[in-house]
């Protein structure tokens, strides 16, 4: 019985650390992705004020990365959510998408967050939709 206890110790402690490999590699995914997200998005609002003479060409690249950028997310959060071993370690069900808060969350701040960016930023109506909350209160603070 001692082999066996120092054996299940082992294996534990293999468990323990490739548990805390993994967590340092998604958070430093997760620092990559905010970083991407708000490149992005400073790109989007810069090309979006300054007047490019071939407006219309860095308008589409622009757009072009951005669309890139939120397919690969997805596509990537989608693959981490149907890991095995991802999904051991969360407790959910191996092989399908868990649409869990974290993973729900993640989506809304990596996928529709830019996706709105850029649809306030090539069309006003949108914005104006979006943002028209702002007004009332940018008003009452100025005459402060």
């Amino acid at each position: 019985m001692p082999v066996a206890r120092a054996l299940r110790t082992l294996e534990e402690y293999v468990a323990f650390e490739i548990l805390l490999y993994t967590e340092m590699y998604l958070l430093n995914l997760r620092r990559l992705c905010f970083f991407l997200f708000a490149s992005l998005l400073a790109l989007v609002l810069l090309s979006s004020q300054y007047p490019y003479q071939p407006h219309s060409i860095v308008s589409l690249a622009t757009i072009a990365l951005l669309l890139a950028f939120v397919g690969a997310i997805f596509f990537v959060m989608i693959r981490m959510s149907r890991s095995s071993t991802l999904s051991r370690i969360a407790h959910t069900e191996p092989g399908k998408v868990t649409w869990d808060t974290s993973f729900v969350l993640n989506v809304l701040i990596f996928c529709v967050l830019p996706l709105l960016t850029l649809a306030s930023t090539e069309f006003p109506e949108v914005r104006s939709l979006l943002f028209g909350w702002l007004q009332p209160v940018a008003r009452a603070l100025g005459q402060m």
